[in-house]
């Protein structure tokens, strides 16, 4: 059974601030929100909350099809374009859907910010953290 998800989220105008919002809840680690974003210029701002068990070098995963802007705590991890593929697998992700990162023990913050999807259509993704050298699954990391 899919455990649940919690982010905080913020629709904006891009360059402009936005206010957060109450927690919302995904039911799983492949998400999906319930609207297209309202044209070119709103953004879809969303902070997760993950857990790693100790020190060591983990991969951090956000595999989309929107062009998406990912950072954790506070510094830039990756970003790309909308468009191409989703592999949402740590062995397989395409190289800007996924960082390497060197982590400390405990709580850090994942933030994404998602444009438009092309075809405007609702956008969805698989988020994940993943041991950096055995590339399995942390499954209670955002728990």
């Amino acid at each position: 059974m899919p455990r649940p998800i919690r982010a905080l989220h913020i629709l904006r105008r891009s360059g402009q601030k936005g206010e957060p919002s109450s927690p919302v809840v995904f039911n799983g680690q492949f998400c999906h929100w319930p609207s297209p974003l309202k044209n070119e210029h709103e953004q879809l701002v969303l902070k997760f909350e993950f857990r790693v068990p100790s020190r060591g070098e983990y991969i951090v995963m956000f595999n989309t099809l929107a062009q998406v802007e990912v950072e954790v705590d506070g510094k830039l991890a990756f970003h790309r374009e909308a468009g191409g593929s989703m592999a949402p697998s740590f062995h397989r992700a395409p190289w800007n859907q996924s960082a390497r990162l060197k982590l400390s023990a405990g709580v850090h913050e994942l933030k994404a910010v998602l444009q438009r999807m092309p075809g405007n259509v609702a956008p969805n993704w698989v988020i994940g953290v993943g041991d950096g050298t055995t590339l399995q699954w942390i499954p209670d990391a955002f728990e």
